[in-house]
């Protein structure tokens, strides 16, 4: 016997049950904004993004270097700075209580957000420190990262490729070498 083919007035509603869901879930995300990420373990990914559990959180209007992304040192030394800027943001936060508060999700699916611990805007303190540049030219950290630019903190206290440039030549020399998985896009 054969199975039945699913109607396709089913395919339709479903398509729009999954729309309803996903619409009340972003107004309500806009409307309440906040979400703790509470006391679990918090696995910091790179320098401006976090897990924790299924809750995956980018914060807003800042751009670490990717973690395979490497800088130069005050002396001229290659090391790490995708990873040092990620045990930097890992210090900041500690064992302490994270609270963040999102108002838009990027196309990743992870909640874009100005999150909160000990007292201190991680967001801002992470392109004030100089492990993070201000993402975009209207951003409220621009002041931070000029006050780091400065002080020759972090980053740039040596050479390094803003990481949207570093994303933009991995995409292209991926995509020259036939790169097809999209991985060498993720921001």
């Amino acid at each position: 016997m054969r199975p039945r083919q699913r109607p396709f007035y089913r395919s339709i509603l479903d398509g729009l049950i999954f729309l309803l869901v996903l619409t009340v879930a972003m107004a309500l995300i806009q409307r309440f904004g906040g979400f703790d990420l509470g006391d679990g373990a918090i696995h910091v990914i790179d320098g401006d993004s976090m897990r924790m559990g299924d809750v995956e959180v980018r914060l807003q209007d800042i751009d670490a270097p990717e973690h395979s992304q490497i800088c130069e040192d005050r002396h001229g030394a290659k090391f790490q700075c995708g990873k040092h800027s990620a045990s930097i943001l890992s210090g900041l936060i500690g064992s302490q209580k994270i609270s963040c508060s999102s108002h838009e999700m990027d196309r990743y699916g992870r909640s874009v957000a100005v999150c909160m611990s000990g007292g201190k805007n991680l967001n801002a303190e992470m392109v004030r420190l100089g492990w993070a540049v201000a993402y975009v030219n209207g951003s409220a950290y621009r002041g931070h990262e000029g006050e780091a630019r400065r002080a020759k903190r972090g980053l740039w206290a040596g050479n390094f490729e803003r990481p949207e440039a570093f994303r933009a030549r991995q995409r292209a020399m991926h995509g020259a070498l036939g790169d097809t998985d999209g991985a060498a896009g993720q921001d």
